[in-house]
């Protein structure tokens, strides 16, 4: 069974982040993994252990700097990532973001597609439905806990009302929480092997998404301005 993971590159100054006033953009450094997408890979991991997955691939759009944030998912354990750089893709909204991933994704044919709860920085907590609906594929949310057996996936969630139980058969994509679990740290003998293992950069032509599909061109969102919040009052 293969196991796509989506993971996300957020900026390494996670107390001092900033827009670019020009753009209304965030400005971005080389980058780490997200700590809620460390989950999704942690259970992709465990997965792999217990002899469900037989791959597990990384899967990430982020800056050609990022490398050493792609290399340290590989040092936890995943067996090789796609790395999507391609300046063409600054701006893009969810939507772009979701077309980009759908279509690194079909190309794996993957049986399970894990993704995090939101992004650090962004906090919009949809993405993973929109590639579920690209790929139309059936989708289960909030995972608190998961299992994968007899050619399904089971999650339990927390509501308002309780815990519920859902499944949905494989292929499919799951959104974990933040409290699936907790990450494991990188080993000692995986950082040493982590360069080793296959990385491969792609751009969104080598997807076979055009140009002006992407990016603040393809994108359905704009930022009109941005200005600071208003002072609290003594």
């Amino acid at each position: 069974m293969r196991v796509v993971i989506c993971a996300k590159v957020v900026p390494a100054t996670r107390h001092n982040r900033r827009l670019d006033p020009a753009s209304g953009r965030l400005v971005r450094d080389a980058g780490m993994l997200s700590d809620l997408d460390r989950r999704a890979i942690e259970e992709g991991l465990r997965l792999k252990e217990s002899g469900t997955a037989t791959d597990v691939v990384l899967i990430a759009m982020a800056p050609a700097s990022s490398t050493g944030a792609i290399v340290d998912a590989l040092a936890m354990g995943v067996d090789r990532a796609i790395h999507v750089a391609d300046r063409s893709i600054e701006g893009s909204d969810l939507l772009v973001t979701s077309r980009v991933l759908a279509q690194a994704i079909g190309r794996e044919s993957p049986d399970l597609v894990l993704f995090g709860p939101q992004g650090e920085e962004s906090s919009g907590a949809m993405l993973w439905a929109a590639v579920a609906a690209r790929l139309s594929l059936p989708v289960l949310s909030q995972a608190d806990e998961l299992a994968v057996a007899d050619g399904r996936a089971q999650i339990v969630r927390q509501t308002e009302a309780g815990y519920e139980t859902l499944a949905a058969p494989l292929p499919c994509v799951v959104g974990v929480t933040g409290s699936i679990n907790q990450p494991r740290f990188a080993p000692i003998k995986g950082k040493l092997t982590a360069r080793t293992k296959p990385n491969s950069m792609v751009t969104v032509a080598e997807l076979g998404v055009a140009g002006d599909q992407v990016g603040a061109a393809g994108s359905g969102t704009r930022v009109l301005a941005i200005k600071p919040p208003p002072s609290r009052g003594d």
